[in-house]
């Protein structure tokens, strides 16, 4: 069966959002683009996604993100001071109820992340063109243990690319900041909800003891899922 990386936006719904630069290009050049990217994700995305996972790797990115309710985009859209909300923001409160509506609010808002570090990406290294494939590529993901493992397939990108030796390693994965670093100004705090994430493996523990399965595993999980 074809895998649809191009799926549909849902109320409730879990995904897996992830994409690559043109031509394999280096997206992160400096540790400021990393913190920059994030930034934006949070200034365009927070109240109306939950965040599961992230992998930031040289040439590409991994998210695993769940759609929030109809009732807690609107309550968290309502919050907003009317004046500071963009265009897709408004569209959607004010066709609330068509089909499509939470895709477009979504995508769009993806989208502004996307442009806007293009942007600044491009000024800053003296850049032209496009720096990321499009369109961007999001599956849906259909039951518990498919989202354990892609989890844990986003956390395992670093070391399966030969960034690290060692999960633990990897600041740009959202695997450390789980298990361990959580303090207050830590770059995924307010963004990454990690007792969604915690609460979906049980404990601390559960959540080790699926990638020590996972890891010991002979599988393509891309190839297999994907």
């Amino acid at each position: 069966m074809a895998k649809n990386i191009e799926a549909q936006f849902e109320f409730g719904k879990f995904y897996h959002v992830f994409n690559r630069t043109n031509n394999s290009e280096i997206l992160f050049r400096e540790e400021m683009n990393r913190y920059y990217f994030i930034k934006l994700c949070k200034e365009k995305l927070k109240g109306i996604i939950d965040v599961y996972a992230i992998a930031l790797l040289r040439n590409h990115f991994h998210f695993a993100i769940k759609i929030r309710s109809e009732e807690g985009i609107v309550n968290y859209l309502n919050s907003i001071d009317i004046k500071k909300l963009t265009t897709t923001q408004h569209q959607f409160l004010e066709k609330l109820g068509e089909d499509g509506i939470v895709h477009r609010l979504i995508s769009g808002q993806f989208s502004k992340v996307f442009n806007s570090y293009s942007q600044a990406f491009n000024k800053k290294y003296k850049r032209e063109g496009h720096l990321f494939h499009a369109p961007y590529k999001r599956s849906m993901i259909y039951s518990d243990n498919h989202l354990s493992q892609l989890i844990c397939y986003i956390h395992f990108n670093s070391v399966n690319h030969g960034v690290v030796k060692n999960l633990t390693e990897d600041r740009w994965s959202t695997y450390p900041y789980l298990l361990k670093d959580r303090g207050a100004k830590h770059i995924f705090r307010g963004f990454v909800n990690a007792d969604a994430v915690l609460d979906h493996f049980v404990s601390k523990r559960g959540l080790v003891d699926f990638y020590l399965k996972y890891k010991n595993e002979i599988i393509d999980y891309k190839e297999a899922v994907f």
